[in-house]
């Protein structure tokens, strides 16, 4: 009888059902092959360190010249291939795949990366930047979303997601992450041999893992954003 007397509120019932029965279904929904993405992932990396190192796109990255075209271009495809990557392997559209990577978290993980962040971050090399303070802060807070985007919210889910044990999967998003680091034009050519091997080593033990191990334990991107940022600020 109402719905006799109501036809408009007949048919929100039936988009309100047919919505969340959409919701059910995605959520039911087997993730895609990670196998493609992994592929990306290498391709990505791969041609940061051509463009950067061997063409010399990113000769002037590390002044954080917010004129520096590559500067931006390496931000934008991380944070482009990160959500089509992670949209593609939920298998749904980059929104509900951002909200996927999971914001909520308890305040302990907020405090604990902000520790881990300025304790990281006093002890790392100062940035050789330029300037005034608000372009730095401004390209440090996109420089580390795209990052956290791409290697956390993207990588390091889908290795948990799929890869056993767990800890393997955190540590070698890690490890992709500190390997990543040589595509930077300052330390290819600036580091001796044996120098690329220890900052790898100390960027996968020292904020490669921490981030993933915060947003492994937290299952929120905020704590290892908070961390890298509050590093990198440091750093400035």
């Amino acid at each position: 009888q109402l719905a006799e007397h109501n036809p408009q509120w007949l048919a929100e019932v039936h988009v309100l059902l047919g919505t969340a029965e959409r919701l059910r279904q995605e959520e039911q929904k087997e993730p895609a092959a990670e196998g493609p993405i992994y592929v990306v992932v290498f391709a990505v990396i791969a041609t940061l360190f051509f463009l950067s190192n061997i063409v010399g796109l990113g000769s002037r990255e590390y002044f954080y010249e917010y004129q520096d075209q590559f500067f931006w271009g390496r931000r934008v495809a991380l944070l482009t291939v990160g959500l089509l990557a992670i949209s593609y392997y939920f298998g749904t559209n980059p929104f509900r795949a951002i909200a996927k990577m999971g914001w909520k978290t308890h305040v302990q993980w907020i405090l604990a990366a902000l520790v881990w962040g300025l304790i990281i971050g006093n002890f790392s090399p100062v940035q050789r930047v330029t300037g005034s303070l608000e372009i730095v802060m401004g390209l440090t807070l996109f420089h580390v979303l795209a990052e956290e985007i791409f290697f956390r919210g993207m990588l390091t889910r889908i290795l948990i997601d799929r890869a056993k044990p767990t800890l393997m999967a955190v540590f070698f998003s890690a490890l992709v992450f500190g390997l990543y680091h040589v595509t930077y034009y300052t330390w290819w050519y600036d580091a001796t041999l044996w120098m690329k091997f220890y900052w790898i080593c100390m960027i996968t033990f020292f904020a490669g893992l921490p981030y993933a191990a915060l947003y492994y334990k937290s299952g929120s991107m905020l704590p290892p954003i908070l961390a890298h940022l509050c590093c990198n600020i440091t750093m400035m």
